[in-house]
């Protein structure tokens, strides 16, 4: 008998509609209890962290030796060993036993079928669907029973109940030190040690295997219904706990919101670490069910907008690809929308919650927003403050106006000369950087000043001590010639340079504008500049 098989179902489109729109139904209550849950996780978080700042507050550290009244009702924090003075032993399986043991744990694990189920989709004409579902079957081990009358295949029978089940078996009277603790500080504890059967003992049906009880013919091959048995025990050991005294008892301790306090670690840990242990703990479990509430959000919305797809579906000839194209475009739509939503409800959980902490923070990030707008300069026709000696650069009344072109520089004009060059412009041939440089000098020029942000942008194109040079130059500069020196300079560059300054020069400028707040009039200087430059080569 094959251990796998497959089977093929179709569905009709209009079988296809009715089920999304119930998904779609589905989803939408699906995205309202994440929601509620995502709310609900970020309360949780804050109620126990209010727990377990109020916890590291009033905690004491005290000896396990000794019980002090004066401790009584106080939430403390003691190093000691975990113990009992009982010999624990299995109910059923009496050989099987653990000395001063707080807990002794019997695991029944029985080998049994499993159903494996896979499914693939295909699109059929008139907007129905195809599935293949591949059924397969293998054996594995289990501690729970596999019902295997709900199998969609019979023949794979597993035994209708566990012979033997799981136990756990405790002290009556677990210590730590000197006092008594209560059930669910075991519980919290790791110190379990694998308990061996002895290989002497006969036990009817039963065989010892790799430190286990198995029952069944060949734990090499095993068969269908074959059982194996291990035994742990919590064994003594030191541990730190953070409880609550009630006499010569640690028990759960309930802080003023109502939440529970208990810690436990192996060995000996101070208490400042046995409170970041637990607030790193609630962490990330905090961030583990964010993400998961987000994910299924994400399925949600999903199946919220399945209808959309499966209505263009039945569509002829073109159908199916749009039916493909509005499935793609609506899961980038969940994934954004899921996004969105839960960011949404996380911040608003955060301002219900936490007040006056997300607050100031939602107003310092509005602030910083904002901040930009007030720090822009407004138009002036003022003279810069780093040159307020010189004469502004020449300006263009009608900036969609090339000026008027100078005429070509004769063969004995004094060129300007190149200056060596360290910054992110130093590959360039230093011909075009000191055209480049001229118009730098020029924009820079046009507002009242020559702004810290505009000088490490300078310094940072041209090199380090170009912007001193630069506010150097300007009371110096022929600004009624300047146009006339850009004119010869762009001639004499070279065709690979002049292409520069037709394609990339205007790149360049936009940035150096943008650096500090591109003014409106500054951003006009800045086309009439560059049409100048495109023209005059033009007319070269």
């Amino acid at each position: 008998m094959s251990d796998s098989y497959t089977e093929v179902t179709h569905q009709s489109w209009i079988g296809r509609i009715f089920g999304s729109v119930i998904g779609a139904l589905f989803g939408g209550v699906l995205v309202l209890l994440m929601i509620g849950g995502l709310w609900w996780n970020e309360g949780n978080a804050v109620a126990v962290y209010k727990s377990l700042k109020e916890g590291k507050g009033t905690a004491v550290s005290i000896v396990a030796d000794t019980v002090k009244q004066s401790n009584e009702g106080k939430l403390v924090h003691l190093t000691g060993r975990a113990s009992s003075k009982e010999t624990l032993f299995d109910q059923q399986f009496r050989f099987i036993s653990a000395t001063n043991s707080l807990k002794l744990e019997r695991q029944v694990e029985m080998y049994q079928w499993k159903e494996n189920k896979s499914s693939r989709k295909e699109k059929t004409s008139g907007g129905g669907t195809r599935t293949v579902t591949t059924y397969s079957y293998n054996k594995i081990w289990s501690r729970t029973l596999i019902n295997s009358s709900r199998f969609n295949r019979s023949g794979h029978n597993n035994p209708g109940s566990m012979p033997f089940k799981q136990q756990v078996v405790r002290a009556k009277k677990p210590t730590v030190g000197a006092f008594s603790i209560i059930e669910s500080l075991v519980d919290k504890m790791n110190n379990k040690q694998a308990i061996t059967p002895p290989n002497t003992m006969a036990i009817p049906g039963f065989q010892v295997h790799k430190g286990e009880l198995y029952k069944g013919t060949n734990p090499s091959s095993p068969a269908i219904g074959d059982i194996r048995i291990s035994f742990q025990a919590l064994m003594p050991h030191e541990a730190t706990i953070v409880a609550k005294q009630s006499g010569n008892r640690l028990e759960t301790y309930l802080t003023s919101n109502g939440r529970t306090l208990e810690l436990v670690e192996k060995g000996r840990v101070n208490l400042e670490d046995m409170f970041k242990r637990a607030a790193n703990r609630q962490s990330k479990l905090t961030w583990i069910i964010r993400f998961a509430g987000s994910f299924i959000m994400f399925i949600a919305f999903c199946m919220i907008l399945k209808p959309i797809s499966t209505f263009l579906d039945v569509i002829p000839l073109i159908g199916s690809m749009m039916g493909s194209i509005a499935e793609l475009g609506t899961i980038l739509f969940s994934l954004i929308m899921a996004f969105g939503v839960s960011s949404l409800v996380i911040a608003a959980a955060w301002i219900f919650y936490r007040p006056l902490i997300s607050i100031p923070l939602l107003a310092c990030a509005i602030a910083l927003g904002l901040l930009p707008k007030f720090l822009k300069k407004p138009p002036s026709t003022a003279t810069p403050a780093v040159n307020s000696g010189a004469k502004l650069p020449p300006t263009l009344e009608n900036p969609g106006s090339r000026p008027p072109l100078p005429a070509p520089r004769q063969a004995d004009t004094p060129q300007a000369k190149p200056l060596p060059v360290t910054g992110e412009l130093s590959h360039l041939n230093p011909e075009l950087i000191c055209i480049l440089e001229l118009c730098t000098l020029y924009l820079v020029a046009l507002d009242e000043e020559f702004s810290p942000i505009e000088q490490t942008w300078v310094d940072e194109k041209f090199g380090p001590g170009s912007a001193d040079r630069f506010i150097n130059q300007m009371p110096a500069m022929d600004w009624e010639n300047c146009f006339n020196d850009i004119y010869n300079q762009l001639l004499g560059l070279n065709p690979t340079d002049q292409f520069y300054m037709k394609t990339q020069a205007s790149v360049l400028f936009q940035d150096l504008m943008e650096s500090d707040g591109l003014e409106g009039i500054e951003q006009d200087r800045l086309i009439g500049l560059m049409r100048f430059i495109r023209e005059s080569l033009e007319k070269a």
